[in-house]
Formats: C-alpha cells, structure tokens, sequence
C-alpha cells in the first residue's frame, strides 16, 4: 500500500517503488452538493502534510469549483462556504421543480453507459416538459452561483499556484464536441471573467444552469456522463503528472466505480483514491443528493470526507511520520471508525440534525 511521507522534500513509498512527491495531481470528481465531502478531504490532507506537495489540481463539475478554491490555499473559504450553503446561494432560477428534475436525473444515473448517449436521448422528452416549468431571472448574470464565485474566490491566489488548474467543461455544438471532446481550461491563465465563466460552465447541469458561452463557444457541465469527463486524470497525465490523489463523491448507483480511471490510458500512473465509506455511500446517495445544497447536510459530508481520508492515508501514520496530535485522531479513528464517524457528526451538527443524520445511516 502507498503512504505518503510528509517531510520537506518527502516522497511516496510504493512497494518498492519511490516516487517524486514533488509533483502530485489532485483530481476532484464531480457531483453538485456532494461536493462538501471533498472540503473533508482537503482537512485531511492538511493535516497529513500532503497539500505542500499538490502541484497540479484538475476537476469537473462542482469539483473544478472546489479545485479552484484548493489552488488559493484558502481551506477556510472552502469551510465556510460549505457549512453556510443553501439552495438560494446556488440556484437563480424559480427552484419549485428542482427535486422533480433530479429525480429524472437520477434515472439517467442509474442507465448503463452507453457509446451513442441513446439512453439519454430517449429521456429527453421528459426533460424537456420539466423545463417548460422553469423561470428565467430579469438579470441572466445575476445571483445564485455567479454571486457565489464572483464574492469568495480569490482570483489572484488562484493564478499564483504552483502548476495547472483544470476546470472540465463540455461543448453544446455536437460538432465542436466530435472534434474536441470535453476541454480542459486552465484557469491559472485566465482573466477574472473568464475564470468566472468556465468554473459557470464546467457547473452547468443541464436543465438546472444556463449553457455558458467562452470564447464564442457554448459548454455545459464538464461532469456530465456519457459526453464529459467527471474525473479528469488525463489533463494532468497530458502535462506529465504521473501521481495522483482523486476523490471521489459517488461510486454509481450499482455500487461499482464506473468512473475509475482506466489504467490502461495512463501508463506509469500511480492512482491513489479517496473512497466514500460505507456510512459516507449513504449520506452522498440520498435522494436528490445532487442538489442538496443544505448546510447541515453539507456539514456532516465534510465530516464524512475527512473521516474517509484520515483512514486511507493511515499508512503514514502507520510509518510513523505524522505528528503526534494526528496520531491520536488515526488511533481514535482506527480503534473505532464508527463511534469516530458519530463524536464528529455530533460535534458538527446542531443537536436534532446530528441525531437525524445519525439515525437515518443506523437504518442502512
């Protein structure tokens, strides 16, 4: 099993391979409100010592959002936005059918892959007598998740990180689409409003945000399945990235990750993956997850994602080199992953919403 070593200059023990720790790409999948978990993620990277080491930052989807805050450092914009959201932060369009359209969503979800899309295609009569229902704002640019970006990213921090910044966004045009595929924006080389407009566009699910036009061209969720990239290892593998940290925010309906990377596209990558728990799997497939942009429910996400990666970067604490107070929470949460799982979600939570998030995941 991979450990990471955090010490200046450390580097990762696989086997008996070493590897440079000097250039790590974090992937950060996407999923809409279950994006919280990932801020878990990035806690528990912090205190491993491991952020130091991430030089290359790709994600689609709410992951690209996230991504972008990762490559400001700023963990404490992630945190409060996260345990402060609600749905009038996100969403600018009359929201009365929002569950109605996730639920189709959902539907989509849970179809087989399919070469062609045919599966979607066939759905979209459904879609499209769910749209009608839908209100336009006076201002197409105002409020919801414009705001949301324009008011807590720290654009000049973003463009100083280290290595490339990857937001996934996915061509409308089906012509532009065959001869691209789903594009990769580096944001590190963008301007404030283009930064704005592809972190809006690679967030673009269809039916619940507007297309977004850059650069003359119109693009839709980065994430989107059948035709995006929802977790996007290749731009960072394309930019010579050969270790990489992804986390993952939804495992597919069937249990299965459908959206591993495939090894055999990226030879000599080495894939260390940030799993949801059992007891995670359960919070982040609720129904409606996806647009569940409520603070409790983000709160105890983040609690979910921090515990998941405390356990999955253990074996560097196994070797030893974390520090002493990080030793005592991998103890506590290696003695007992529950009980460790249940004093977090208490602790985060108001006490009626802890005890409700707690006895919703007994009943699993």
């Amino acid at each position: 099993m991979r450990f990471f070593v955090a010490k200046p200059r450390a580097v990762v023990y696989n086997d008996s391979e070493v590897i440079n720790m000097n250039k790590i790409g974090l992937v950060l999948q996407g999923g809409g409100a279950r994006g919280a978990y990932q801020t878990g993620v990035w806690r528990a990277l912090n205190e491993f010592c491991v952020t130091e080491h991430i030089n290359g930052v790709s994600g689609a989807s709410v992951g690209a959002l996230n991504g972008a805050i990762f490559a400001t450092g700023e963990y404490a914009t992630a945190e409060r936005i996260w345990e402060n959201i609600s749905p009038d932060q996100v969403f600018k369009k009359n929201s009365r059918l929002i569950i109605n359209i996730i639920n189709f969503l959902d539907k989509i979800d849970g179809l087989p892959k399919s070469s062609d899309g045919g599966a979607v295609m066939n759905m979209m009569p459904a879609a499209a007598s769910l749209v009608k229902n839908l209100s336009m704002p006076d201002d197409p640019e105002a409020g919801g998740l414009h705001d949301l970006i324009l008011n807590n990213l720290n654009f000049d921090a973003l463009r100083k990180f280290p290595g490339p910044v990857y937001a996934m966004c996915t061509p409308l045009d089906p012509a532009e689409y065959l001869r691209t595929g789903p594009v990769a924006f580096d944001l590190t080389k963008k301007t404030n409003s283009e930064i704005l407009n592809i972190l809006l566009a690679s967030s673009a699910i269809p039916f619940l945000f507007d297309e977004v036009s850059i650069g003359g061209k119109r693009y839709i969720d980065g994430g989107i399945r059948f035709f995006g990239d929802n977790v996007p290892v290749k731009p960072l593998y394309n930019d010579g990235f050969r270790e990489f940290i992804v986390v993952y925010i939804s495992l597919g309906k069937s249990g299965d990750v459908r959206e591993f990377p495939d090894a055999a596209k990226f030879p000599g990558a080495n894939i260390t993956n940030i799993l949801p728990g059992a007891a995670s799997l359960k919070l982040l497939e609720k129904p409606a997850s996806l647009v569940l942009f409520e603070k409790d429910y983000a709160r105890a996400l983040i609690e979910c994602g921090y515990c998941d990666a405390v356990a999955q970067l253990s074996p560097m604490c196994e070797a030893g080199f974390a520090a002493p107070e990080y030793m005592a929470v991998f103890n506590e949460r290696r003695a007992d992953r529950d009980k460790f799982l249940r004093k977090r979600l208490s602790a985060a939570l108001p006490r009626n919403a802890a005890e409700t998030v707690l006895r919703y995941l007994r009943e699993s």
